[in-house]
């Protein structure tokens, strides 16, 4: 068992340079199960991520029948709630350039789908659109 406080040393070797890591351990930390970490979380003003309680309601709220869990509109409308997931995230943390790549791999991704969708059911893309609050429905209706 550790003490309640430890101070732990380690060196981290890249190429010829060493590098000292201090590190500092709590006891009453390592042993914190999901509920714990769940509060600090929270602590730290960030929003959790994408639930299965939260994917569930999205995908009954745009399946096109009983059993759909991957039609066009299903996949668009997750996109959209991770998107704007990320989007909350690097407002807070403007520095994190991997999260902005992962942003700009989601918006590809959408983009194109909205793209299949257009040319395979004009109406179907434009309910979605205006249910999603994505773009001027207007705009895709004149060609």
């Amino acid at each position: 068992m550790l003490p309640a406080r430890s101070w732990s040393w380690a060196i981290a070797a890249k190429g010829r340079l060493a590098r000292l890591r201090i590190c500092w351990y709590n006891s009453v930390n390592l042993n914190a199960g999901p509920a714990q970490a769940q509060a600090r979380f929270f602590e730290r003003g960030q929003e959790m991520p994408f639930e299965k309680e939260q994917r569930t309601q999205v995908i009954t709220d745009y399946q096109v029948h009983g059993n759909d869990t991957g039609s066009p509109d299903v996949q668009i409308a997750l996109l959209t709630e991770r998107i704007n997931q990320l989007i909350g995230h690097l407002r807070t943390h403007t520095h994190d350039h991997h999260s902005r790549r992962g942003l700009l791999k989601l918006v590809g991704r959408r983009r194109r789908l909205l793209a299949y969708l257009h040319g395979k059911d004009r109406e179907r893309y434009l309910q979605l659109i205006d249910r999603l609050g994505l773009r001027d429905s207007r705009r895709g209706s004149s060609s």
